[in-house]
């Protein structure tokens, strides 16, 4: 089996299309989901970070120093990150699978808007995380932080 690690090539992609283009039911199922489950769901995950974010309040220290508040700001916009990534992941993914005869720059442009979906999701996972486990942790010297 082949693993692959990397974006796609316009023959894998004109591949798919040719595939799509013959298999009615296939292309339907890709839109339907797309105008689905993919409508829906960023948005709830987004708002699922974003709310377990607010409810640890990220603050106190990090390595003995203060976290700036530009650095908590950039932690909350992270949720809002990964959404916007996904919303353009999927309009992209429209684009080069749904019929436009146009779609080289979504091609070109899809690897790098699930990139940032991933990072911001995976941070903001790791972020949540090392919240959640420092307020499991024992008190600290900083624990009007919390």
């Amino acid at each position: 089996r082949e693993v692959r690690r990397g974006p796609y090539s316009v023959a894998d992609i004109d591949a798919m299309r040719e595939l799509l283009s013959k298999s009615q039911a296939a292309r339907d199922l890709l839109i339907s989901m797309h105008r689905g489950p993919d409508l829906l769901f960023p948005a709830a995950f987004t708002m699922l970070l974003f709310s377990a974010l607010l409810r640890l309040r990220p603050g106190g220290r990090y390595f003995s120093r203060p976290l700036s508040p530009a650095v908590i700001a950039a932690i909350y916009a992270l949720p809002f990150v990964y959404g916007f990534a996904d919303y353009i992941e999927n309009i992209l993914t429209m684009n080069i699978f749904g019929g436009s005869a146009v779609w080289s720059f979504s091609a070109a442009v899809l690897p790098w808007a699930s990139t940032i979906k991933f990072l911001a999701s995976a941070i903001c996972l790791i972020v949540i995380l090392r919240f959640a486990l420092h307020r499991l942790g024992p008190p600290s010297d900083d624990s009007e932080h919390r």
